[in-house]
């Protein structure tokens, strides 16, 4: 993400004051951005590695997991990262998958608590069901992944 310049085409960035003050609004300088070409790039491979690094971490399997909320962006990724986990061995079927993506929109860091509280009302957990959570933070491409049973 970058804020107070305008990306190149080869990537470079051009700061603010090789702008005009005019310029600043009518190009949206100062507004923050981020490079989406990095994110096809990157983030669903780093963020399946989390999820493989975290079932091996505290020896949990794909198998174990009952239901699957992870924030995407977009509808976009959904095939990519199914086909990514599928490929580093942490295969959950669709089926288990659990979005509000078409619902409910991107709503940022909200997402995944929306996603939660709409499959808790949904009537479909089960006392000792093991939900796996996955979050990004594409800026840095963070990544927060929770195993939570339902009590």
């Amino acid at each position: 993400m970058y804020a107070g310049g305008e990306k190149a085409a080869d990537g470079t960035l051009k700061g603010w004051l090789s702008f005009s003050q005019s310029e600043w609004l009518d190009r949206s300088i100062f507004s923050l951005k981020q490079d989406t070409r990095i994110l096809d790039e990157h983030i669903i491979r780093y963020g399946t590695r989390t999820i493989a690094d975290t079932f091996k971490k505290h020896q949990v399997s794909s198998d174990q997991i009952d239901w699957f909320l992870p924030h995407i962006s977009s509808e976009y990724f959904r095939p990519k990262l199914a086909e990514e986990m599928d490929r580093q061995g942490v295969h959950i079927p669709q089926e288990k998958w659990f979005l509000n993506l078409v619902r409910v929109g991107n709503i940022g860091s909200a997402s995944i608590l929306l996603a939660l509280e709409e499959l808790f009302h949904s009537g479909q957990l089960k006392k000792g069901q093991k939900l796996a959570l996955i979050i990004p933070e594409s800026a840095r491409f963070n990544y927060a992944n929770m195993l939570l049973t339902v009590c």
